[in-house]
Order: structure tokens, then C-alpha cells, then sequence
């Protein structure tokens, strides 16, 4: 025990106390926002697929749901709680960059810049606090890497079990993670003297138990015609109406935006020189490390050129990322062992700090609505935080509204509300509208949504209804942009009249209302 908290000391004691400084305000404000931040739509979803555990899902993998489950069982439906699983990824992770920078250059100092390059990267603080299979895709991509190059290093027939592991682990958060094994083959390739690993039994055993482990997917998308893995093809894939060139600028922009531009150059610049900044510029370590900066880059670079792609795609490359610009800001400083920073540069420190500050600002003005509001800026009527808001009064008219037709129609179970498909809601899914209401109620069955303009898990769950489970009573759709909304809508149970629309102010003054709809006959 003595040991281990000297170790601790030594590792504190070569951070540079400017860079402890900002790592604290930044894990407070993530911290902040894990507990107070409104659930985001998708984090619902989730929720929902949380409480109605399978193999897999339409949408997604299954590990993100599996992951939320207990937490929700431990500690109940609060946002803090069914968010742990992404702050435990967001620490394993920093975790490992750290480890990694630190034996690349044998340098904790490099190491510390490394965490505060990871922590400052708008894209890992919204991962703090957003449960997602983007959490999961972070977690396992890092651990992936970390034990491939331990692997490499140790020469060591567990690390690559290990490695395995992690991978199959990876493949059930998120699809994107088969581009991580991706990555530590074509560094075992391009390594030289690591290429002779793949004449061993054991980096090939590793992928065969990630296969294995991956099998739930394969088994849920066998018994659903594949459905899951089409939809996600076309997702990706799909031709876009937009210029190969516009694709690509638009790619180009939003990976500008998801770690400032300032960082992504510098990236690029520093893992052209990263060579010249670690102490054995022929280790696995390195190579796998630049391989997987720019894999997962080039790769969505590509497939953008067909379809706009989402701006999160890439982001397991942030991570190798963050430990190549860490290596390079510790040169371009030149902290010397006392972490002290020349006069010459200390331009590029008061820099870093300011960008970092931005970064951080930011952020918090996004989590917080309201106080953006009094610097006179406000989320964006679309915004994550503004769909986040007004599900309280919503479900609250709806949960006494469900209990006053229940007994109207002498239930002996509560009847349920289905969400129907909007007509004017700028793109907002409604099936997302449904998760949302199941999460504010705290029941992932009192809630389904109608067939729509595309498939959803709802749409699995529907076909193993029966004669018993409850008929839909009350319908909802929105959130809209406009107070007025229809006064029926006919669908395939039959006409629903409006009983009420709800209007939600957010802190910016744009407008979203909510239709609460009986079924009154035709």
C-alpha cells in the first residue's frame, strides 16, 4: 500500500501543476454535467433497450444496454446512474493514455500533457456524461490498443488474450470497432520487428475470440434477416445527393469541429513527427499508435465521399490522437524535468491554456443551457439541450391522463401510449419521442411507437405482442416548432382527436410543443 501511493506521489509530482489545474476544472465540470445535464434523446433510447435486455438490437449492438442495466438495478433511473458506464470508459481511457505516452517516451510529463489534450477534446467531455455506444467504442478501442502493444512488448501470449478480448468486447458496443483490430494488423505488418508475431498462434486466437464473442450480434441478426447489419451498411454507405467533394468537405469540417481545428492540425503535424519525439522510434508501440490515428480517418474519409457520415464516426482516432499531440506539445514546450517551460515559450503555454479554456467554456455552455442564456447566447432550438427539455410535463400530463383512461375503459392493466409519427418536426425521430416519455416515466413498457418512415427496435418488440399485452389508448407526437397542431389524425388503430398540446419555452425563447391525442372513435 506504501508502494503504491509513493508511485502516486511520483507520478503527481511530475505534472506540471498548470496542467493538474485545468484536468481538475475539466473533470469538475464533467462531473456536473453527469449529474445535471438532461438526458439526451439517444441516452433514452438506451434506456429503453436497457430495460428489455436481447442478444442485440436493430439499431445497435448490445453491450451499451447490458452495461446501463445494472447500475439502473443498483442505484435506479436517474441520468448520474444510468451514465456511469461512460464515466468509467472516459477513465479507463485517460488511463490508458497516460500509460501509453509515458512508456513512449519514458516521460510523465508527457504523459500528463497527453491526459490534458485527451480531456480538453470537446468530443471525450460530452463522453464523460453521455452514455452511448460511443463510450463503450472508446473504452475498448484504448484497451484494445494498450494490451496489442503490451502483447508486442512483454512478448506475451496473455496480453493478446486479452487484446481478443477487448475487441469482441469493442464489436458489441459498436460496429466501427472492427476497425481497431484493423489497425493493429496493418501495424503488425508495417512494424518490422513485430511482424514476426503473426507467425505465432497467438494474435490469430485473439480475433477468433472476438469473433466468439461477437457471436450474440451474429445469432440476433440470423434470426431477424440479417437486419441490423443491412441497415447499418446502407446507413453508412448510402449515395448521397451531395458532391463527392462536398461529402468531403463536410467530413473535413466536422472532425474540425469535434476537436477544435487547432487540434486536428496539430495532430496531423505531430504524428508526422512523432519519430522524432520518442525514445525507440521502432517500437510497436509508436507504429500501432500513428496506425491508428489515421486508419479510422482515411477509412470514414472514404466512405464520406459517397454520404454525409456523422461526426462522431472517427472518433476512436482521438484517442492515439491525443497521446501523439501530447508527445509533441512536451517538445514544443520543452518541459524540462523540473516542468519548467523556457521564457521563449511560454507564448505557446499561455496557448494551450487559453484554447484549453475555450474547449472547457464551451462545453459548459452547452451541458447548461441556463446559464448560457445569461451571457445572452442560448442552445440552438435543436440542440441537444433543448430536446432535453419538457419531457417532465409531458410525461406527468400523460402518466395521470393513462391512469383516468384506464379506468374509462375498465383496464385491468394500465393501457399504453404509442407516439406517432410527426408532421412537422424538423427531422426529430419520433420513436425517440417515445423513449423519452418511458424514461420520464420510468416504464419501458408503458410506451411503443407506430410504424414509421423507418424500422426501430419498437418495431421488433411489436411482433412478439399478444392478445394480452395492453391496448394503446392515448397517442403523443412531437416535439413540433409550431403552437398549432391537428386537431385529428387517422392511422392504422383508428382516429385519435386532440386532448391537449404542451408548450415548452427553452431558455433561448424558440417554441416546442407536444400533442397529447384520445381515440374517440372515427
Amino acid at each position: 500500500m506504501t508502494t503504491e501511493r509513493n508511485s502516486i506521489q511520483n507520478q503527481l509530482k511530475d505534472a506540471p501543476r498548470w496542467i493538474l489545474v485545468l484536468l481538475a476544472a475539466f473533470l469538475a465540470g464533467n462531473l456536473l454535467g453527469l449529474a445535471f445535464f438532461p438526458p439526451h434523446t439517444d441516452e433514452a433510447y438506451y434506456w429503453m433497450l436497457s430495460q428489455r435486455l436481447g442478444l442485440s438490437y436493430f439499431d445497435h449492438p448490445p453491450l451499451i444496454p447490458w452495461m446501463m442495466r445494472p447500475f439502473t438495478i443498483i442505484f435506479g433511473h436517474e441520468e448520474w446512474s444510468f451514465r456511469l458506464p461512460s464515466a468509467i470508459a472516459w477513465f479507463t481511457t485517460a488511463w490508458v493514455v497516460f500509460k501509453l505516452s509515458a512508456e513512449l517516451t519514458n516521460n510523465r510529463t508527457a504523459a500528463w500533457v497527453s491526459l490534458l489534450v485527451f480531456a480538453s477534446l470537446p468530443i471525450f467531455q460530452a463522453g464523460f456524461h453521455i452514455v452511448g455506444p460511443d463510450s463503450g467504442l472508446m473504452l475498448f478501442t484504448s484497451l484494445a490498443y494498450y494490451f496489442a502493444a503490451r502483447a508486442v512488448r512483454d512478448q506475451s501470449p496473455r496480453f493478446w488474450i486479452l487484446a481478443g478480448t477487448a475487441t469482441g468486447a469493442g464489436m458489441l458496443a459498436k460496429y466501427n470497432m472492427v476497425l481497431a483490430p484493423a489497425a493493429i494488423f496493418i501495424a503488425l505488418l508495417l512494424n518490422n520487428a513485430a511482424r514476426k508475431e503473426l507467425l505465432k498462434p497467438w494474435p490469430w486466437l485473439a480475433g477468433f475470440l472476438a469473433l466468439f464473442l461477437f457471436s450474440p450480434v451474429v445469432i440476433w441478426n440470423y434470426q431477424n434477416e440479417w437486419a441490423s447489419f443491412v441497415f447499418q451498411w446502407k446507413h453508412g454507405t448510402g449515395a448521397d445527393s451531395d458532391t463527392w467533394y462536398q461529402n468531403l468537405g463536410f467530413y473535413v469540417v466536422n472532425q474540425l469541429g469535434v476537436v477544435s481545428p487547432w487540434v486536428f492540425v496539430a495532430m496531423i503535424v505531430a504524428s508526422i513527427k512523432a519519430r522524432t519525439y520518442t525514445n525507440n522510434t521502432d517500437s510497436y508501440s509508436l507504429t500501432l499508435i500513428r496506425t491508428g490515428f489515421w486508419f479510422p480517418l482515411l477509412f470514414f474519409g472514404v466512405t464520406n465521399l459517397l454520404t454525409k457520415g456523422h461526426a462522431s464516426w472517427p472518433a476512436m482516432a482521438y484517442i492515439p490522437g491525443s497521446i501523439l499531440l501530447g508527445i509533441a506539445l512536451t517538445r514544443w514546450l520543452r518541459i524540462d524535468n523540473d516542468n519548467v517551460i523556457p521564457g521563449s515559450r511560454r507564448w505557446l503555454q499561455v496557448t494551450v491554456i487559453f484554447l484549453a479554456l475555450f474547449s472547457m467554456m464551451a462545453a459548459n455552455l452547452i451541458r447548461f443551457p441556463l446559464q448560457a442564456t445569461k451571457l445572452g447566447i442560448g442552445p440552438f432550438p435543436n440542440s441537444h439541450a433543448s430536446n432535453g427539455m419538457g419531457w417532465d410535463e409531458v410525461a406527468s400530463e400523460l402518466a395521470a391522463l393513462r391512469e383516468q383512461e384506464s379506468r374509462r375503459i375498465a383496464l385491468k392493466t394500465p393501457c399504453r401510449i404509442i407516439a406517432l409519427p410527426g408532421f412537422d418536426n424538423d427531422g426529430f425521430p419520433y420513436y425517440l419521442t417515445a423513449a423519452e416519455i418511458g424514461l420520464h416515466l420510468r416504464d419501458a413498457h408503458a410506451i411503443t411507437a407506430a410504424p414509421g418512415w423507418r424500422l426501430t427496435q419498437f418495431d421488433y418488440w411489436r411482433k412478439r405482442e399478444t392478445p394480452a399485452t395492453p391496448e394503446s389508448c392515448i397517442a403523443v407526437t412531437g416535439p413540433y416548432n409550431k403552437k398549432e397542431m391537428p386537431l385529428r389524425i387517422d392511422d392504422t388503430l383508428g382516429a385519435w382527436h386532440q386532448h391537449k398540446v404542451i408548450g415548452v419555452k427553452t431558455p433561448q425563447g424558440s417554441y416546442r410543443s407536444y400533442g397529447i391525442y384520445l381515440r374517440r372513435g372515427s
